[in-house]
């Protein structure tokens, strides 16, 4: 199937479009009022995370399509700026911190235990990937001074991050 939000006025109610039957249906589950950030499937395909707020603030939410769970509420207070991603085994979403800038935070779906990482002190970053092993966590950011986005990697086993590549022009995607 895929999940998309449909546009019904100023609300974006999740919808799932089966492939094979190609059937639309709306997916019970707080509705957002915005696009932003993309919605992102487990690697398992039985849970999605989205954003759920407006263009101003709002929290990361994930939903269980199909089964009768409530929603795990992952995070609060994010810009709709806020990119995030699952790990490979789909236990923990990795998100920047919008609250202080500069940090990526995880938190294991289990017991919500959280980790946060600085990547850039008083920086902002922008998108964030896991490496298909899981060891890693690229990063776009730059720091305070810093005039355009560099590529970082975490090492997740120490918590570090480094730049691994930088340009006269911003990094992204």
């Amino acid at each position: 199937a895929i999940a998309f939000e449909e546009s019904a006025g100023v609300d974006r109610p999740l919808c799932l479009w089966d492939l094979q039957s190609g059937k639309e249906a709306r997916i019970d589950a707080p509705v957002s009022q915005t696009a932003l950030p993309p919605l992102r499937w487990s690697a398992d395909g039985k849970q999605l995370a989205y954003y759920k707020g407006d263009w101003r603030k709002g929290r990361l939410l994930v939903i269980r399509p199909g089964g009768n769970w409530p929603p795990i509420d992952v995070a609060e207070s994010l810009e709709e700026t806020c990119d995030f991603d699952w790990s490979p085994d789909g236990t923990t979403l990795a998100l920047l911190d919008t609250s202080t800038h500069g940090a990526i935070v995880l938190r294991r779906l289990s017991d919500m235990q959280q980790r946060r990482i600085e990547v850039a002190p008083g920086g902002k970053l922008g998108e964030l990937a896991w490496s298909p092993d899981g060891k890693r966590i690229l990063v776009t950011a730059r720091g305070g001074a810093d005039e355009y986005f560099k590529l970082f990697g975490v090492n997740l086993s120490n918590g570090k991050a480094k730049v691994l590549a930088e340009a006269a022009g911003d990094i992204g995607h």
